[in-house]
C-alpha cells in the first residue's frame, strides 16, 4: 500500500519535496533591502521637577485628596501608564485610602490606588511645594 500526502494523492516523498521547494521559493522572495536602519532604543526621560510637582497636584485633585499633600521620591517602574512613579499621600474624605500612585514619563500620565508591591505605605514622604 502506498501512502499519499494530502488531498493531491501524491506519494509522501514527492509531497514533502514539493512542500520544501515551495517554502524555499517563498523565502527567496522576501527581502530586507527597503527596511530603515535599526535605531538604538532610547528610554523615556525623567520628568522635570516642575512637571513632577504639577503632576502630583493633578493626581491629588483627581483623587480628591486634601492638604497636607506629600509625595515620595521618584522611582522607575514597569507596571503603570508611565515609566516613573511617585506615591502621593493626603487626607481623604471618604473610605478610600489616602495613598495614590502617580505615573510619569516626561509629563504626568495618570494615577491609581497603589498595589501592595509598590510599598507606598512604607515610603519616606516630603511636602509637595
Amino acid at each position: 500500500m502506498l501512502m499519499t500526502a494530502g488531498h493531491l494523492g501524491l506519494p509522501l516523498k514527492i509531497g514533502a519535496a514539493l512542500a520544501a521547494v515551495a517554502c524555499v521559493t517563498l523565502a527567496a522572495c522576501s527581502t530586507s533591502e527597503n527596511l530603515p536602519p535599526m535605531q538604538p532604543y532610547v528610554g523615556p526621560s525623567m520628568p522635570t521637577t516642575t512637571a513632577l510637582i504639577a503632576g502630583a497636584k493633578q493626581a491629588a485633585a483627581e483623587a480628591h485628596l486634601a492638604a497636607p499633600l506629600e509625595m515620595s521620591d521618584l522611582r522607575p517602574t514597569d507596571h503603570g501608564p508611565g515609566h516613573f512613579m511617585v506615591c502621593i499621600r493626603g487626607i481623604s474624605n471618604d473610605i478610600r485610602t489616602g495613598f495614590y500612585a502617580a505615573f510619569f514619563d516626561e509629563v504626568y500620565k495618570g494615577s491609581r490606588l497603589p498595589v501592595i508591591f509598590e510599598h507606598c505605605e512604607t515610603q519616606n514622604y516630603r511636602p509637595v511645594p
